[in-house]
């Protein structure tokens, strides 16, 4: 029996997946499968966006783009290390590649595989969007089963994954991209995303982020050693918090 919670977090489910279809046409040049203006709300009414509407006029304006222009603005953004960097990595002071690893172990655990879109890295935002989008509705469905196991499993992969990556940086990216973009429905998409991570949260009761919010891109010092186990270092890190 599926219930109003249920049909929440597959219409969250969704939109997610929406957002990393977008997110990703820069590395694919295509545009994102054509959406009904009213299944477009009523997926975000059913999502519980606070506002409904951004979702449709974030479509209506992209399909209004010309593509070349779209994906030379995103190639600016999400290429460029002073724009908009869409890898968590680049926003989180932490070894990169225990990150990636760590990233990696996740993808594993559940079978999903981040290259089979275009090879991006495993930190990309698409890929983790994508892949806290499968665990929603791996979780919802085996709540419909009853397997109270698998719905463990799965809620508890999300809130970890929430905990270490996506929720660490995703409100800075967001943040990043409306500051950072021409197009306004760049800037609209970062909003309704913003707006319905908050939303993800709430409803599956999600660890909020603890830790200092970046608004930008952590400044690279291009040290040699990442883990801060050298002086070297360990001074640019320490340079970072002056």
């Amino acid at each position: 029996m599926t219930t109003t919670a249920d049909v929440t977090a597959l219409a969250q489910a969704d939109l997610l997946l929406l957002a990393a279809q977008i997110l990703t046409l820069a590395e694919s040049g295509e545009r994102p499968d054509q959406v009904d203006p009213q299944d477009a709300r009523l997926l975000s009414e059913r999502a519980g966006l606070a506002k409904p509407d951004a979702v449709v006029d974030c479509l209506a304006e992209l399909g209004a783009i010309p593509t070349s222009d779209l994906r030379a603005e995103q190639c600016r953004l999400f290429e460029s290390p002073a724009a908009c960097p869409a890898n968590e990595t680049v926003y989180v002071r932490r070894d990169k590649g225990a990150i990636l690893a760590d990233i990696c172990g996740f993808y594993h655990a559940f079978g999903f595989e981040h290259v089979a879109g275009g090879g991006e890295k495993a930190d990309f935002i698409g890929c983790e969007l994508e892949y806290a989008a499968m665990l929603i509705v791996m979780g919802e469905r085996a709540a419909m089963d009853g397997d109270e196991e698998r719905v463990r499993i799965c809620r508890e992969a999300l809130a970890g994954f929430a905990a270490d990556h996506l929720g660490e940086w995703l409100p800075a990216f967001c943040h990043r991209l409306t500051a950072s973009t021409a197009l306004s429905p760049l800037a609209g998409l970062a909003g309704w995303l913003s707006d319905l991570w908050e939303t993800v949260v709430r409803q599956h009761e999600l660890p909020a982020n603890a830790g200092p919010l970046s608004l930008g891109p952590v400044p690279d010092h291009g040290d040699p050693y990442e883990c801060g186990m050298c002086p070297q270092a360990v001074k640019g890190d320490d340079e970072l918090e002056n």
